[in-house]
Parts: structure tokens; C-alpha cells; sequence
């Protein structure tokens, strides 16, 4: 059977830090023991065997005297009362979250590609269009400072019609 020991009269959540931050992910302070050790590594094997994506890890706490926390508010075994009991996805945890993100980032970027696709097909029609708009400028140019006779007209229509483009040419009613 597995007994774990609270610390008495140690708050996991201190007054200074439910000031800072609303939430903590700390479960509890248990007391530095043996026992304490054995139970939480028993809980984790238990969880390891039903599947559980959950691990239970400490982290030392409540500093003997004459000790302080070190950098990042670490501290040794040794040099602890309590153990703060956290819980986090294990290490081989498949994270669901992490691959939905790769998935969307996938997603993102073949959308991109294809954009880049299809601006370069709409770049290279829009830079030929503007080369047969210059070329048929310059032959309507040259057309209208003649007369126009129907053989320069439909010498024209040709030219329009062999660049790909569709042209329709309706005789104006008489009224």
C-alpha cells in the first residue's frame, strides 16, 4: 500500500505567489523521506503500466537551515525537507498537440508553394501580356497614321488573333 507524507503547515502555494501568478503547477509538498521516494516511483511504474500519458516528478524543496536555493531555484536532495510533487506528459508521450502544430505548419506551407506556383504562372502572363500590349500598340500605331484600308485592318486582327487572343469585329449599322 502506498502512504505519502504531506509536510504540516506548508502551503504549496504561498501568499507571495498567489500574488505572481494565479496558478501553480505544483501538486504538493511531501516530506523528504525514503518512503516518500519509493510511493512516488511505484505511482510512476503503475501509470507507465495502465498507459497513462502522466508521470509524477519532484523537485526538492523547503531548504534546511543554513541552505538556499540555487540558481533556477534548484536544490540537492541532501539539502531539502520537502519534495514538491509536480505531474507531466512522460518523455516517450506521444504529443498529440506537437504533431497537430507540425501538421498545420505542413499544411501552411504547401499552401504557400502553391501560391508561389500559381504567382509565377500569373507573373509570366501578365509579363506577356504587357509585351503583346507593346506590339500592338506599336502596329496600331503604325496602322492609324495611315488610312485604314481592310487589309491593314484585317493584317491586324491576324496578329491579335495569332498572340492567343480572341477579337470580334462587328460592322456598325447603318441608321
Amino acid at each position: 500500500m502506498i502512504k505519502l507524507k504531506p509536510v504540516k503547515d506548508y502551503p504549496t502555494i504561498t501568499k507571495n505567489r498567489i500574488k505572481k501568478k494565479k496558478y501553480c503547477n505544483q501538486l504538493c509538498v511531501l516530506e523528504n523521506t525514503q518512503e516518500n521516494h519509493d510511493a512516488i516511483q511505484q505511482l510512476n511504474q503503475a501509470f507507465k503500466k495502465q498507459g497513462s500519458k502522466w508521470k509524477l516528478y519532484k523537485k526538492y524543496r523547503r531548504p534546511k537551515e543554513g541552505k538556499k536555493y540555487g540558481w533556477g531555484g534548484s536544490l540537492a536532495k541532501e539539502n531539502a525537507l520537502g519534495i514538491g510533487l509536480y505531474i507531466r506528459p512522460h518523455d516517450g508521450y506521444y504529443n498529440e498537440r506537437s504533431d497537430m502544430k507540425a501538421a498545420w505548419i505542413d499544411k501552411l506551407e504547401r499552401e504557400k508553394r502553391d501560391l508561389k506556383v500559381s504567382l509565377d504562372i500569373l507573373s509570366e502572363s501578365y509579363d506577356q501580356a504587357q509585351t503583346d500590349l507593346e506590339l500592338l500598340t506599336a502596329e496600331f500605331n503604325r496602322v492609324s497614321y495611315k488610312v485604314p484600308t481592310k487589309e491593314t485592318l484585317e493584317n491586324l486582327i491576324d496578329k491579335i488573333s495569332n498572340m492567343g487572343y480572341d477579337i470580334t469585329i462587328t460592322k456598325k449599322s447603318e441608321v
